[in-house]
């Protein structure tokens, strides 16, 4: 079947929209694939469409819970029974339930997140399917230079060919092209086709508002979300602290219930959250980043910073959130000069000592088999350091090695 006629039979549209259809034939062909779109162009239908007309499995790597479920739910409605996922909210009967659907070919599409190619039971379960694409959602993630490094993310290349999947695509918003060639890098895709439609979302309007003290920029923020077209809204705070006390000042100024989310709530009050403004129960919500890559609403008309976030390319993934629906929508960026002090303080959390650094490598190397660690950061945070500092600590082990492996590969010596 046609590509076209694909997407009208199991999407109901008429036509592809930019890039789509490239990254659909690439995807199609077997080809490793790198697709760069703006958030809300289309990006999950580049590789969710080829999966529904190829014969073979797709795995679909997803970094959250709530993306995944969201994406399921989605397919379920346009190809029933297809689809299945693997995460660690479900117990363990219907997760085995969902490898033993995809290793029988019943199920054309597996959600899985990265933590999954950890686990050995995983691993032999799913290894008797015929996967076709090996699919890395949020492939930022994998880049030591992306504003959402996860560690988790290094063995998926392993992974893949090791479940020898025909094809790898790589998918995401925010790719600087130093983040670009690092995915590729990482990922070890072979010749990929990239397909980069731009970053342009021309039905927003961003500002920034100069404000000089805390206190203004909550009177600004509560003017800007006054008005009920302005909502719903998410709200970004740079701290836990900073989400409790803005929710508590704009939702007397507002007249209606806001909802503060961040990582110190338990796994059910941030569930609870996230559904209620999804639902949109709830119309206004103040959040850290971790209200992040999960959230997938539609028709949020505003998206506000209380703060200046940590990268270009981490405003640019939060702000749009705004307008997925293709409507006008807003975002607003309240800077004081202060905002600097926040990312200095952070930067300084995740510096760590020399004594600490070798700690954690004496305990991945402890751990080491054949190269392959498998090991939570759970573990690694018992070391004597925060996940942060773990995370940082990773990264620059990682960055070592990889230099280490480039030297050997063109005869340089270590020392060179």
């Amino acid at each position: 079947m046609d590509p076209r006629q694909a997407l009208q039979q199991h999407f109901g549209f008429a036509g592809f929209r930019p890039g789509q259809e490239e990254a659909v034939r690439a995807a199609l062909a077997g080809r490793d694939t790198l697709v760069v779109m703006p958030t809300g162009a289309g990006k999950s239908l580049c590789y969710q469409l080829p999966a529904l007309m190829r014969p073979d499995l797709t795995i679909v790597v997803s970094p959250l819970v709530s993306l995944m479920t969201d994406q399921v739910q989605a397919l379920e409605r346009v190809a029933p029974g297809r689809v299945a996922m693997v995460n660690g909210q479900q117990d363990g009967s219907a997760n085995a339930a969902a490898v033993r659907r995809a290793a029988s070919g019943e199920a054309s599409i597996l959600y899985v997140a990265p933590e999954r190619f950890s686990s050995p039971a995983f691993l032999e379960g799913i290894r008797a399917a015929d996967v076709g694409l090996f699919v890395v959602d949020e492939a930022h993630c994998v880049s030591q230079w992306g504003h959402d490094f996860r560690p988790d993310y290094f063995r998926l290349a392993d992974a893949a060919r090791w479940l020898g999947a025909e094809a790898i695509v790589a998918s995401t918003a925010t790719a600087t092209p130093q983040v670009a060639t690092d995915i590729v890098r990482r990922l070890a895709l072979r010749d990929p086709v990239r397909v980069t439609t731009g970053f342009d979302r021309p039905n927003l309007t961003f500002a920034v508002v100069p404000c000089r003290t805390t206190a203004e920029k909550h009177r600004r923020i509560a003017t800007v979300l006054s008005e009920p077209a302005a909502r719903p809204a998410i709200v970004y705070a740079g701290t836990r602290a900073g989400t409790e006390s803005l929710a508590s000042a704009l939702q007397p100024a507002l007249g209606v219930e806001v909802l503060a989310y961040h990582a110190g709530l338990s796994r059910e009050a941030r569930a609870e959250a996230q559904r209620r403004f999804m639902t949109g129960e709830v119309e206004v919500v103040v959040a850290t980043n971790a209200f992040g890559m999960g959230v997938d609403k539609a028709d949020v008309r505003t998206v506000c910073h209380e703060s200046v976030p940590g990268s270009l390319e981490a405003y640019y993934q939060e702000a749009g959130r705004a307008g997925r629906d293709g409507q006008p929508a807003r975002a607003f960026l309240f800077a004081e000069g202060r905002d600097k002090g926040l990312h200095v303080f952070f930067i300084e959390r995740a510096r760590v000592d020399d004594a600490l650094m070798r700690r954690v490598a004496e305990r991945l190397r402890a751990r080491s088999q054949e190269g392959r660690y498998d090991l939570g950061v759970d573990e690694l945070t018992a070391q004597g350091c925060e996940e942060d500092a773990v995370r940082a600590i990773v990264g620059h082990l990682g960055r070592a090695s990889s230099t280490r492996r480039r030297r050997r590969r063109t005869g340089c010596a270590d020392g060179s």
